[in-house]
């Protein structure tokens, strides 16, 4: 099987720059995976039959923290890359979106309950889950950045979508910058954000004619790297010079300056 054979969805580079992980489907249910940068290498993590999505690389590559369903429902497990075994962090019926501390020791994650999305936080190696951002919102797609002082998520708090920051702790939040944007991802500087979105702040409540795009958090100046519909999911490779992200569930990978797009095939 080929990379491009799958429904791929939520890429993410491995720490030392040789794997992209993501989920993936053809028939069955929609698992993880992890795939050469060229192409090359693709084996399915998870076994078959097993419902992951969502990855997330530890720190030291050697595992990777996922959404995973059981009779419960959806909840929080880490996968070993080498050798297989499945750990359950959390028994949420509706968690998803893990993301590492830079330390490893904790993962924040999405729960919704009711009409609400709110960002927790657990141990890696599970225990008891405490509420990190909580409100009559919707939060999503938790990022930490690289020196794990500030968390950076998705919210729709002002009626349509936008990044924000907040400290560490979950005090503080504040838009990062007037642009409609999900799916932020740290640059490994800690300098910018790309997202999933638009350079315009006017764009109403409802599907985002998303481009993958980039927001200088000095200057708050966003630009557009790669048009057309349906980008998705971007992430940095660990030298800051190349983005992964998601096109009509195809792998493509681009300069971070957008200067060239090719897909992983």
């Amino acid at each position: 099987m080929r990379v491009v054979e799958l429904e791929c969805r939520a890429p993410r580079w491995s720490p030392d720059a040789r794997w992209i992980a993501f989920s993936g489907r053809s028939e069955g249910p929609c698992g993880v995976w992890i795939v050469g940068v060229d192409g090359s290498g693709l084996q399915r993590v998870t076994e078959e039959g097993f419902e992951a999505r969502d990855p997330a690389w530890s720190p030291d590559g050697k595992r990777l923290a996922c959404a995973a369903k059981s009779d419960d429902g959806w909840g929080v497990a880490t996968l070993k890359v080498a050798g297989g075994g499945v750990a359950r962090v959390t028994e949420g019926s509706n968690d998803r979106s893990p993301a590492w501390t830079p330390d490893g020791k904790r993962i924040a994650f999405c729960r919704a309950t009711g009409a609400n999305q709110d960002i927790w936080v657990v141990s890696a190696g599970g225990g008891e889950a405490v509420p990190l951002m909580v409100g009559a919102c919707a939060d999503a797609s938790p990022a930490w950045s690289p020196d794990g002082k500030t968390l950076a998520f998705a919210t729709d708090r002002e009626g349509t979508w936008r990044v924000y920051l907040a400290n560490a702790d979950g005090s503080e939040p504040r838009r990062a910058a007037d642009v409609v944007a999900e799916a932020p991802a740290w640059s490994p500087d800690g300098r910018r954000l790309a997202y999933a979105g638009t350079t315009d702040p006017r764009h109403a409540r409802g599907p985002l004619p998303v481009s993958i795009c980039v927001l200088d958090l000095g200057t708050g100046e966003a630009r557009r790297l790669a048009a057309g519909a349906r980008g998705h999911s971007p992430d940095w490779s660990p030298d800051g010079k190349r983005i992964v992200f998601t096109r009509d569930y195809r792998l493509y990978v681009m300069d971070a300056d957008g200067a060239t797009v090719t897909s992983i095939e």
